[in-house]
């Protein structure tokens, strides 16, 4: 996720950090915002998978059915970056 926090940088032209936190940090915030029980547990598994690399593989499926290669995070972020900008309150 570092990476990820360094190509947000790169694409905004200022730092953004990556926190690591805790899943049982998750857990009680996702429980206390009134998600459903199962809901909880899906995120929290999709997080252990992920924090064990178990989504980190190559596929070109969405080049395959689509016939466009896919953008990568800077590229991205790029393209959306007033999404990643706070709004000034007027």
């Amino acid at each position: 996720m570092w990476s990820i926090a360094n190509e947000f940088s790169q694409a905004l032209g200022r730092p953004i950090t990556y926190v690591d936190v805790p899943l049982d940090v998750w857990k009680d915030t996702l429980s206390k915002m009134g998600l459903p029980p199962h809901v909880v547990s899906h995120v929290i598994a999709m997080a252990e998978l992920h924090q064990a690399n178990r989504y980190d593989r190559y596929s070109d499926d969405v080049e395959t059915i689509t016939g466009v290669r896919p953008m990568g995070v800077r590229e991205f972020v790029e393209r959306n970056a007033q999404a990643f900008t706070r709004v000034k309150a007027e």
